[in-house]
């Protein structure tokens, strides 16, 4: 792990996702949402660290790198799939539970794409998360998400509001 400033990359370790009916699919970070502010980040010179809940390599959406989910564009697949590959900090993510001292010292930001359900897995319910984005609020560090990554905020900041009464019609 660096100890000169970076850019977290918190991502969902979950690999399936359990349907109310029992069946599992495959669940994994959506490419697009990563590789787009990945290259963004690193072209402005900021380093960048993965992180996942246990330390826990990501797995890529693979139906979101399927042309057919992309408008049947294969060439954007390709660089998908290429971009994603490139990335080898994804192949040895540090453990959440590894942030500690000098590491959020030198922390300036983190950034949580979406994925195909995955943050809806774990980065919702995982205590090391809360614990991290409630360090980046109380210290001024932005925190960004995209689509599904959000879910990570709902268990810091939204689980722990007063409950509200809820409105039962006439």
């Amino acid at each position: 792990m660096t100890t000169q400033p970076f850019v977290l990359i918190l991502l969902s370790a979950a690999q399936r996702l359990r349907l109310d009916d029992g069946t599992e699919v495959a669940t994994g970070f959506w490419a697009e949402e990563l590789v787009a502010p990945w290259q963004i980040l690193r072209e402005t010179g900021w380093r960048l660290q993965v992180a996942t809940p246990g330390g826990v390599p990501p797995l890529v959406d693979a139906e979101r790198l399927d042309p057919a989910t992309l408008g049947g564009d294969y060439s954007k697949a390709a660089y998908l799939c290429a971009a994603v590959r490139q990335m080898t900090d994804l192949r040895t993510p540090i453990d959440l539970d590894a942030l500690t001292g000098k590491y959020l010292d030198t922390l300036i930001g983190v950034f949580i794409p979406g994925g195909n359900n995955g943050p809806l897995m774990d980065l919702c319910q995982t205590p090391g998360v809360d614990w991290l984005l409630r360090h980046c609020v109380s210290a001024a560090k932005p925190i960004a998400t995209l689509c599904h990554g959000m879910a990570a905020l709902t268990h810091a900041f939204i689980q722990r509001r007063p409950s509200t009464p809820t409105h039962k019609g006439k």
